[in-house]
């Protein structure tokens, strides 16, 4: 039994004792080892304890080592520079997204940190103090990584589960069944990809608006052949999945490279007029027409008729209400 006040444990024992301890952030001393595994006068076994951790962290290219400084031993993280630097990336684009409440966007962060050495953990901290400092988080965010943890193995049981929900307008709660098939992350939020009975086929819902889970279904298996693809949603979808789904083509005299980002598998059929080219693309018809209402007389949309029809009508009545005024 391990512990303060136990029989002395067998060698075995006691270096796997002693591992975990280090693993867990514990400093190790010989005299402390004495008084623990009830040892006197018994350095050479103290070091061969200290060569086997060593040795099998070595066998199983464990990154970490073992660090001496005087009497004091710890267990010391590697990390390559190409660790270090994922780490710094990734975050920024964690901080950049937004997507978590302060609390669990600093243990996120943290965790990564973890992965580094203490040298790479100590420059990290001065690189990204005032980028975790200015993190900005979504107002009223709720806590999102146990309801996270919560869906994931529904998804790969495949089972229905009916959840009370609120919707973007604020209306009252509603009861909801759906059997979840894919989570993501999508400007701001995080989404739940379900089987909706009640929309008759695929919808998706933001996890933050899923009030509680109420009741889990067996699982059922989907239909292979009409199971929900996050490729396929994330090749047509801007922004906002809002609208059908419409092939269009438009002007554009903003930097291309900007317009392609945004949209994702579209191209550039040809060139236009003062130095712009014309930009087809395949997206959701009102998520596609708020961005190009957003970037003004720097874009021009050319086809579909309908969908053009739809953005003059919006330019109408947005001069309309300034007129009024």
């Amino acid at each position: 039994m391990m512990g303060g006040g136990f029989m002395c444990p067998s060698s075995p024992e006691r270096t796997v004792d002693m591992l975990v301890r280090l693993m867990q952030g514990d400093a190790l001393t010989y005299e402390d080892w004495c008084r623990r595994y009830d040892k006197e006068e018994a350095r050479r076994t103290f070091q061969r304890d200290l060569a086997v951790i060593k040795n099998t962290l070595l066998e199983y290219d464990f990154p970490a080592t073992l660090e001496r400084d005087g009497e004091v031993v710890t267990l010391n993280k590697n990390s390559s520079t190409e660790t270090f630097s994922a780490v710094i990336a990734c975050t920024h684009i964690l901080l950049a997204s937004r997507g978590l409440p302060k609390d669990e966007m600093m243990a996120t962060l943290a965790m990564l940190e973890d992965q580094l050495s203490p040298r790479h953990r100590e420059l990290g901290h001065d690189y990204l103090q005032m980028a975790k400092a200015s993190y900005v988080p979504l107002p009223n965010a709720k806590a999102l990584l146990p309801r996270l943890l919560e869906l994931a193995p529904l998804i790969l049981r495949h089972q229905e589960i009916a959840f009370s929900y609120t919707g973007s307008d604020g209306g009252p709660q509603t009861i909801q069944h759906g059997r979840p098939e894919s989570l993501f992350f999508d400007n701001y939020y995080f989404y739940v990809a379900m089987q909706s009975r009640e929309h008759h086929g695929y919808w998706t819902y933001r996890v933050d608006r899923i009030l509680a889970i109420d009741d889990i279904a067996s699982a059922a298996m989907p239909d292979p052949a009409n199971r929900f693809s996050l490729q396929d949603y994330r090749k047509n979808t801007y922004l906002q999945r809002k609208g059908e789904l419409t092939t269009l083509q438009f002007k554009c005299w903003i930097y291309p490279q900007t317009a392609l980002d945004r949209f994702p598998e579209s191209k550039i059929i040809w060139p236009c007029e003062r130095g712009g080219v014309v930009i087809e693309a395949r997206a959701y018809a009102a998520g596609a027409l708020m961005w190009l209402l957003s970037e003004g007389a720097q874009v021009q949309l050319i086809s579909p008729p309908t969908l053009v029809a739809q953005l003059k009508d919006q330019l109408r009545q947005a001069v309309a209400q300034y007129e009024r005024d």
